[in-house]
């Protein structure tokens, strides 16, 4: 269970964070870094906060598959060590 809680947290920073940045009085043309300069590693994205706001809005399809990733490999896992025992 801590793996889904972790996953819907991702869903919703995610949001969070295309909300934040479509909703703000900053110019699209302004990069991350120049924003939130305050966030250690922001500059590890250096990308306008439109094209941000893009990628946090095409993220929830990625981690629903990561989602859904990890639990098949669990439940593959937990099923194996139910037919060793």
């Amino acid at each position: 269970m801590a793996s889904n809680d972790a996953m819907v947290a991702l869903l919703i920073a995610s949001r969070l964070g295309q909300h934040v940045l479509t909703t703000s009085a900053a110019d699209p043309s302004v990069r991350l870094p120049v924003l939130f300069r305050q966030l250690q590693g922001i500059d590890r994205l250096n990308v306008t906060s439109e094209r941000a706001s893009e990628l946090l809005g095409s993220s929830e399809e990625l981690l629903v598959k990561m989602a859904f990733h990890t639990f098949s490999r669990f439940t593959r896992h937990s099923a194996r060590m139910r037919l060793r025992c």
